[in-house]
């Protein structure tokens, strides 16, 4: 899984919560934040002082982070930084950047996944950010908070609408779940089944780490710009989910499905269980059958009460294969449009900076990047100075 970032940037300062600029929305989900701080012409530029300051407090921020492996894990690490490979890597660089996005993300585990490598180069992609107009992986912040907060709207939906009996727990299958940690972040994944479904070697590698934070008895602190602070402790290392089930399968072929139903997955229209399937920084990996194929799969095996939270890029993202080391395939322009082909129905599709994918953490300077996207017409391939119009979809659909 992973974020990608283009064009000009937009540095961001946020206040945490516990002050007069922030709040709380719910325990352990997301924060509502109001922009301090947004460059462009309408807004004064950071001085050399705060950027120096800014820049020594990540550079803290990161040591403390590292400072809490233990040598088990260091050396889990170092057996990924050789054998990895785009995948493995993606999925430990979205876990660097909810660790480092912690004043907004409520994560005290994705330190523990990501690695001192993969938080060293976010640091320096963020330094190298600073004082220009978009903090790196400012999209990677957003795109886990919208899914954060549609998973935890419909599941309150939900229960005010039935009893949630026993056999009616609702189900969230993480599709190349790779190192998410919802069902130990999430309060409101409290009584549902969580299925994480990824590559053996990815599971494998994240089961490993978990195990080897749950035997350190205290993490060292990790210090925030705006004060708050994040430490793991034993009450973090327990999911809020009443059962965590990993899939090892690979998501290309047809085997997942079977191994999912293996694991407990209820997909009979007498359950009366809903179903969240989130696939999130995933399609885009698989080629264009694969997806869908798997899409597909979804669709047809699934009854009343499914949703569907996914993110497609668009084609001219997929050009940043190269620019990000990774190969990007299947991707859509149109998903509003491709979905209902596919058994799909109320497709619903946000960008970056739409009222439910802001946060307070996109710029609305008609300078910034998402500005520019969102107010270029999507049918236009390319924005008013000529540039590609590369495109990060947020799609929530049904399957009736």
């Amino acid at each position: 899984m992973t974020a990608f970032l283009n064009g000009d940037h937009t540095c961001i300062l946020v206040r945490r919560a516990g002050t007069d600029c922030a709040t709380r929305r719910c325990h352990r989900s997301h924060v509502r934040c109001e922009i301090l701080f947004a460059g462009g012409m309408a807004a004064q530029q950071p001085s050399s002082g705060q950027n120096e300051g800014l820049l020594s407090t990540l550079s803290k921020q990161v040591d403390a982070l590292c400072g809490a492996y233990t040598e088990k894990m260091r050396q889990l690490h170092s057996m990924l930084d050789v054998e990895e490979d785009s995948r493995e890597r993606t999925a430990r660089q979205t876990a660097a950047g909810r660790a480092l996005w912690n004043h907004v993300i409520h994560d005290p585990l994705a330190r523990f996944l990501a690695g001192e490598s993969q938080l060293r180069k976010l640091q320096g992609k963020m330094e190298e950010a600073a004082g220009s107009r978009e903090t790196a992986g400012v999209m990677l912040a957003v795109r886990t908070l919208w899914f954060d907060g549609k998973i935890e709207a419909a599941l309150q939906r939900w229960r005010e609408g039935s009893d949630c009996s026993e056999l009616a727990r609702p189900q969230v299958v993480l599709l190349g779940a790779g190192m998410d940690t919802r069902a130990y972040r999430l309060k409101c994944l409290e009584g549902c089944v969580v299925f994480e479904v990824d590559l053996p070697k990815i599971l494998a590698f994240k089961s490993a780490l978990l195990k080897c934070a749950a035997g350190t008895d205290k993490t060292e602190e990790a210090p925030c710009p705006g004060g708050r602070e994040e430490e793991a402790g034993a009450e973090d290392l327990e999911p809020y989910a009443a059962r965590v089930e990993r899939v090892a399968a690979d998501l290309a072929t047809e085997e997942w499905w079977d191994k999912l139903r293996q694991a407990g997955f209820n997909a009979g229209e007498d359950s009366g269980a809903p179903t969240i399937w989130v696939l999130e920084g995933l399609l885009y990996y698989l080629k264009d059958a694969e997806a869908r194929a798997l899409l597909r799969r979804i669709s047809a095996s699934c009854v009343t009460g499914t949703l569907v939270l996914a993110d497609f890029m668009n084609e001219f993202s997929t050009h940043l294969s190269s620019e990000l080391q990774t190969q990007f395939y299947f991707h859509s322009d149109w998903p509003e449009e491709l979905l209902p082909t596919l058994g799909f129905f109320c497709v619903r599709v946000s960008q970056m900076g739409d009222p439910d994918a802001h946060f307070g953490l996109i710029n609305d300077n008609p300078l910034s990047l998402f500005h520019r996207l969102r107010h270029t017409p999507r049918y236009c391939r390319l924005g008013p100075d000529g540039s590609p119009c590369r495109r990060l979809f947020l799609v929530q659909c049904s399957v009736a």
